[in-house]
């Protein structure tokens, strides 16, 4: 996957046969197959016989709501659907649109979506300082200010302790081997 131009994504992939004709992507919003996106896919130049490649003009993906909205990937190769996996290996892709931002995630089967959303920071890095100090780097969207970072699980939720922004990069320690609670400073708990 990558920006083509300032509003048009490509992505490629590989299928177990060459495209035919008629092959599509289909991008169907928020699992609903009623708001279903096409566009064709087409053999990738100088590729494996059954390498892909499929643009999408992200203007496309804008909820006319403004809400945020997830499309669903997937291909018709020439038949029935089947959904886009996104390998572990791929690296993450956050595109700005607008106001906005289009996300390329995997869920939990590492099916593949595109997410139109409001802007969120990104984490790009962590690391184990002095201690037990986690350290956290990452960027911004651009016109995006960040005052505090907030550690969340099922359980309950931690403000980390320093937030730095500099232009689009921000870092963040938590101590978390000392979190305040009713009980004193406690470890982090698990989960």
């Amino acid at each position: 996957h990558r920006l083509i131009d300032s509003d048009t994504l490509e992505l490629t992939g590989r299928l177990a046969a060459p495209p035919n004709a008629k092959a599509r992507l289909e991008l169907r919003r928020d699992g609903d197959a009623a708001t279903t996106l096409s566009y064709p896919l087409t053999p990738a130049d100088g590729g494996a016989p059954g390498d892909f490649r499929a643009t999408v003009a992200l203007a496309d993906l804008r909820a006319a709501e403004r809400e945020d909205s997830t499309w669903e990937l997937w291909v018709r190769p020439g038949g029935g659907p089947l959904p886009l996996r996104l390998p572990d290996t791929a690296p993450a892709g956050t595109w700005p649109l607008g106001d906005r931002e289009v996300v390329l995630l995997g869920d939990r089967n590492g099916n593949a979506s595109l997410a139109e959303r409001a802007p969120r920071p990104v984490v790009t890095g962590a690391e184990w300082g002095t201690g037990a100090m986690l350290r956290l780097e990452g960027r911004l969207h651009e016109g995006l200010t960040l005052t505090e970072l907030t550690l969340q699980s099922r359980t309950g939720s931690e403000r980390f302790g320093s937030v730095e922004c500099s232009g689009d990069r921000f870092e963040a320690t938590l101590d978390v081997g000392g979190i305040e609670s009713l009980a004193g400073r406690r470890p982090l708990a698990k989960g």
